[in-house]
């Protein structure tokens, strides 16, 4: 503990101690020491100080095993987790109702609150999406009329597609590159 500004550690406090026993078992064992207004003897203070390394041995072990306990805690609710979340899935799509829920301890899930100004907003993208993409419901669907004016049909193939004649255009005429001399 050469260091004053360091906060000892659980070993370092242990080693101090049992040097402090050695030296008063060497040079108090049989006098007495006056500390704090209460009278000590040798024994009297290697007891006090053994006293001391026990507790921090208790404290080391029980810290032990804590932290062995708390990591199987850990690994325990990491591996059943998905178990509980699909579990508390599968209630809320059997039991809609709050009173069968409160059975399980659960609360029924909020519905999202959506203030008038985003309802306006989703509208006008729902529009616009729809006149982007020409999306029609069945109704107007049914306005839609047409005619087929300009569409000439010559016949039917068996094979469904259209056999168009050739335009009576003239034939081009190709003429090969001139040759190189």
């Amino acid at each position: 503990m050469s260091n004053s500004n360091k906060k000892p550690n659980k070993q370092d406090e242990i080693a101090a101690d049992l040097l402090l026993i050695a030296g008063v078992q060497k040079h108090f064992a049989t006098t007495t020491v006056t500390l704090n207004g209460t009278s000590y003897t040798g024994s009297a203070l290697v007891t006090l100080l053994q006293a001391r390394v026990n507790a921090i041995n208790a404290t080391i072990g029980t810290k032990a095993s804590w932290q062995t306990a708390v990591k199987a805690q850990d690994a325990e609710l990491a591996e059943s987790q998905s178990v509980v979340n699909t579990l508390k899935k599968t209630i809320y799509a059997m039991f809609p109702d709050t009173a069968s829920l409160a059975d399980f301890g659960l609360a029924p899930h909020k519905k999202p609150v959506i203030s008038p100004a985003e309802r306006v907003e989703m509208a006008a993208k729902a529009k616009a999406t729809r006149a982007a993409r020409h999306t029609m419901g069945s109704q107007q669907k049914k306005a839609v009329t047409g005619s087929a004016s300009g569409a000439s049909v010559s016949g039917s193939s068996s094979s469904g597609a259209s056999n168009p004649s050739p335009p009576a255009a003239s034939t081009p005429t190709v003429t090969p590159p001139p040759a190189k001399v």
